[in-house]
C-alpha cells in the first residue's frame, strides 16, 4: 500500500500493512516521529492499493485489454508503429479513425457510468515509457528513465526526434555515462507536450543531471557528468601563461542561503511538491534571507529531490569564482582543456593548490598565433559525493 495524509514523513510512503478489522490497519515505521501523526478533526491517514503494472510484451505487442472492476473494459494502445485501426471505435463513434500510430490512446467498451449518472467517471492513467535502441537497452531507475536514454530518444526517434544515426553518436561513452547514472540512482521522468528545438529539452536534461555535451575527434556526440575525478588533472603553470590571470569572485551578498526544489511527488499522485531548508551558516554570514526556487518537475522520487536540493544548497551558499586565462598553444594542453574538463593552477603569485577548476569555454582568437583562451569556474562537483 501507499500511505498518505500524515504530517510526519516517517508515516508516509510504501508500506506493508496488517488489517486488524474492517476499519483499522497497522504498519511499522522507522525513526522517532511525534505522535499523533495527524491533527485536526478531519485528519486521516489513508492507504491506497498499488496494483501491479501492465507491461507491453510479446502477449500484448500493440494493445492490452484492462478490466475496470464494475465499470467495463478499456483497450489501451501503446502507440506502436504496428498498431492497427480500432474497428470498435470507428463503428461506435460513427466516423472513420486512423491507426494513431505513435500515439498512446484508450478505447472504452460500453463503460458503465453508474445509476442515474450522465457524466463519464474520472479515469486516470499513469503511463511510463522507457526508451531503448539497438545500442542501448532498457534503463529503469526506480520507475524513472535514465537521462541518457531520454537524450538518445530525442536525438534518434524517427517520429518525435531528429533521426540522428548511430554513426553520429559516441555510443561507448554514452553507455558509460548511463551506467554512472544507474549507479547514482538518478532517474528522471520528462514530459514534453509541445514542439520545440532539440536544444531546449536536451539542455534541460543536462541541467537535471549536472552534465555537459562532449565530442570526440570524429565529431561524435556524447554526454559527460560534472563529477569529481580521481585522474591526474592537467596543471597550468606560469610558463603556460601569456598574461596575468583574470579572476572574478562574487561578493557574499550574491549567495543564496536557502534553495528550494519543486518536483512532482509520486507519493502525492505526481502533484507538485517542494522541499528546502535554509543554510544557517550562510544566513549568519549575510545577516538576511536570500532564497531561490529551482524547478525540477521531471523528478518524481523524493529521495532524488532531496539529494539535488542538498547539493545545490551547498553550492549556492558559497560565492562563485570565475576567471579567464590566455595560454600558449601547446598541443597537449590545448587538447586537454576542452569545455567541461577539470584542471588545476600552479601560479607563483597566488596559492590555488586547494582548488579545482572546470573549463566553460575555449577559443582561438587568431589562428596565426600559437595561443588560446579559456573561461572557467571553480568546480563544486564534490558536493555530489554525499
Amino acid at each position: 500500500m501507499v500511505i498518505v495524509g500524515a504530517e510526519q514523513a516517517e508515516y508516509n510512503g510504501s508500506r506493508t500493512i496488517t488489517v486488524t478489522d474492517g476499519t483499522h490497519f497497522t504498519y511499522e515505521i522507522s525513526g522517532a516521529p511525534k505522535s499523533p501523526a495527524t491533527t485536526g478533526s478531519d485528519a486521516r491517514i489513508f492507504a491506497r492499493v498499488l496494483l501491479p503494472p501492465v507491461f507491453r510484451d510479446e502477449a500484448n505487442p500493440d494493445y492490452v485489454d484492462v478490466t475496470i472492476p464494475d465499470y467495463g473494459v478499456m483497450r489501451l494502445y501503446w502507440g506502436t508503429e504496428t498498431q492497427l485501426v480500432d474497428d470498435y471505435l470507428s463503428l461506435k463513434s460513427g466516423g472513420a479513425h486512423p491507426a494513431y500510430r505513435g500515439l498512446c490512446y484508450a478505447v472504452f467498451h460500453q463503460l458503465f457510468l453508474g445509476f442515474n449518472q450522465t457524466n463519464v467517471q474520472n479515469v486516470e492513467l499513469v503511463l511510463a515509457r522507457y526508451p531503448t535502441s539497438i545500442w542501448l537497452d532498457q534503463r529503469n531507475i526506480n520507475d524513472d528513465a535514465n537521462a541518457v536514454a531520454v537524450a538518445a530518444d530525442l536525438l534518434q526517434n524517427a517520429r518525435f526526434g531528429t533521426a540522428v544515426p548511430d554513426t553520429r553518436l559516441d555510443t561507448a561513452s554514452l553507455l558509460a555515462t548511463a551506467d554512472l547514472l544507474d549507479d547514482e540512482e538518478l532517474g528522471i521522468s520528462p514530459l514534453i507536450t509541445r514542439d520545440q528545438e532539440l536544444r531546449q529539452p536536451l539542455q534541460q536534461i543536462l541541467e537535471y543531471i549536472d552534465a555537459f555535451p562532449v565530442f570526440d575527434t570524429d565529431g561524435k556526440f556524447a554526454i559527460a557528468l560534472a563529477r569529481p575525478s580521481d585522474d591526474e588533472l592537467p596543471e597550468i603553470t606560469d610558463s603556460d601563461l601569456l598574461e596575468k590571470p583574470s579572476f572574478t569572485l562574487e561578493d557574499w551578498t550574491a549567495i543564496k542561503n536557502e534553495t528550494r526544489i519543486r518536483f512532482s511527488n509520486r507519493l502525492l499522485e505526481y502533484k507538485e511538491d517542494a522541499i528546502g531548508r535554509p543554510d544557517t551558516g550562510a544566513r549568519n554570514i549575510t545577516g538576511e534571507a536570500s532564497s531561490q526556487t529551482v524547478d525540477r518537475s521531471w523528478v518524481t522520487d523524493e529521495t532524488v529531490a532531496r539529494r539535488m536540493q542538498a547539493a545545490m544548497s551547498r553550492s549556492a551558499a558559497l560565492p562563485k569564482l570565475t576567471g579567464k586565462l590566455s595560454l600558449r598553444k601547446q598541443s597537449d594542453l590545448f587538447a586537454a582543456l576542452l569545455p567541461g574538463a577539470l584542471f588545476t593552477i600552479d601560479y607563483s603569485q597566488r596559492d590555488f593548490s586547494h582548488m579545482v577548476f572546470r573549463v566553460d569555454k575555449r577559443a582561438v582568437n587568431d589562428p596565426a598565433k600559437a595561443e588560446f583562451t579559456i573561461e572557467f569556474h571553480q568546480d563544486r562537483s564534490s558536493v555530489y559525493s554525499a
